[in-house]
């Protein structure tokens, strides 16, 4: 479903990668996230845990249809030519799960109604332009911090919440 609503190469995963089903392990892990939070799952684990769902899924009505809400508002945000979060760092996975992460607690919240795509869009282009300039990202705190959290484990479960919540904020303009 991403592939066919989303831009091209967002997020960007690699010819090689694809062929050993990487996109498919980043759609198995944001349909995770939604369900349980931020977790850092190994192949088996999560190979085991889309095993568990396959006899029985509670959630999956619920897990889908939030899955398609985030995915449309991130297609809303990568409509737009100016400023284009398509462009930016937001492509690579590691940035992507935490967009995916920070839009699903925003929806999760009750306050995705109240984002506007335009405005969400020029802030994660600024944040990131920032986030990407040494200078710049010096003498800002959060996108020090979120350089920080990336340049960790990109599985690691604390980076990520720091990468999920700083976007959060960003998203929401707090």
């Amino acid at each position: 479903m991403m592939e066919q609503v989303l831009p091209k190469n967002f997020p960007h995963i690699a010819k090689q990668s694809r062929q050993q089903m990487k996109d498919v392990e980043l759609v198995s892990q944001l349909l995770l996230l939604i369900e349980e939070g931020v977790k850092a799952y190994s192949q088996y684990e999560l190979d085991e845990a889309f095993s568990i769902r396959d006899a029985s899924w509670e959630a999956k009505v619920e897990v889908e249809e939030t899955f398609r809400v985030v995915i449309d508002f991130i297609k809303r945000l990568t409509e737009l030519e100016e400023p284009s979060v398509a462009k930016t760092r937001l492509k690579n996975q590691a940035d992507f799960y935490s967009l995916f992460g920070s839009i699903s607690q925003i929806h999760k919240d009750g306050k995705l109604a109240e984002v506007d795509p335009e405005t969400a869009a020029r802030r994660l282009c600024q944040f990131t332009s920032v986030v990407d300039d040494d200078r710049a990202r010096s003498d800002n705190r959060q996108a020090a911090e979120y350089y920080e959290a990336v340049r960790s484990a990109s599985n690691d479960v604390k980076p990520r919440n720091t990468r999920i919540a700083i976007l959060k904020d960003i998203i929401l303009g707090e």
